[in-house]
């Protein structure tokens, strides 16, 4: 997993939330004795008691741009970045929790220009990198509930019963102004970073239609709670 760093630093990627239920990182089976109850599943979280929120990141949506521009906003984060943590439920119910989501058939296209033909973070043969019918064969034998986040179901990485609000890629700079006036945050320390708008339309890459029906059932989940369609 590549280091995310700003000003040649790297960001914190710590889980040291100072609170006593994240001792639940060390499984289930220390859950009942805690002061304070985990959230049922891990997250990637970012948390800032400062602003009371939780922001449940999902990959490929504008990360980059939001804890950046948080950083710059001189907002003190508790949690910058940690992957896969309990939350304490009862001790952040007051908190806002957002996240923010993208098309499936558009998330799907920018993780395989990103990770296979740039990077080749999967280890395709070099023969079927450029094929991204090959990248969908690959990606139909994994677990999407528990894969590599830039695949895995953005459902999963979400805590649905307690979440606030969910922002869309699509209409990305609206859907944020909500986040940060509810934050009390100034938007001018928010561009648009690592935005794959320079690559064109993902529906391009579907020339074969069939490719648009194997992303659909891989992604129903998704396509069905967060009410995406193809050209979305």
């Amino acid at each position: 997993m590549k280091t995310m760093k700003r000003n040649g630093q790297p960001l914190r990627a710590d889980t040291a939330l100072t609170l006593p239920s994240l001792v639940a990182q060390a499984g289930y089976h220390i859950r009942a004795r805690l002061p304070y109850k985990p959230s049922s599943h891990r997250y990637d979280i970012t948390l800032c008691r400062q602003k009371s929120f939780i922001w449940f990141r999902v990959p490929k949506v504008c990360t980059r741009t939001i804890l950046y521009g948080l950083l710059d906003s001189g907002i003190r984060l508790d949690a910058e970045h940690p992957y896969g943590v309990y939350y304490p439920v009862e001790e952040t119910k007051q908190f806002f929790k957002f996240a923010f989501v993208r098309n499936p058939w558009d998330r799907i296209v920018s993780c395989w220009k990103d990770k296979v033909l740039e990077r080749n973070l999967y280890n395709l043969p070099e023969s079927k990198r450029q094929d991204f019918g090959a990248f969908l064969s690959y990606v139909e034998t994994l677990d999407l509930d528990r894969c590599d986040g830039h695949l895995r179901l953005q459902s999963t990485m979400i805590d649905l019963n307690h979440v606030d609000f969910i922002g869309r890629y699509e209409t990305f700079s609206d859907d944020l102004a909500v986040v940060l006036r509810r934050l009390d945050v100034s938007p001018d320390k928010f561009p648009r970073r690592n935005t794959s708008a320079k690559s064109g339309s993902y529906t391009t890459t579907y020339a074969n239609p069939t490719f648009i029906d194997r992303v659909a059932r891989l992604y129903q989940k998704d396509i069905s709670i967060f009410r995406y369609s193809f050209d979305t």
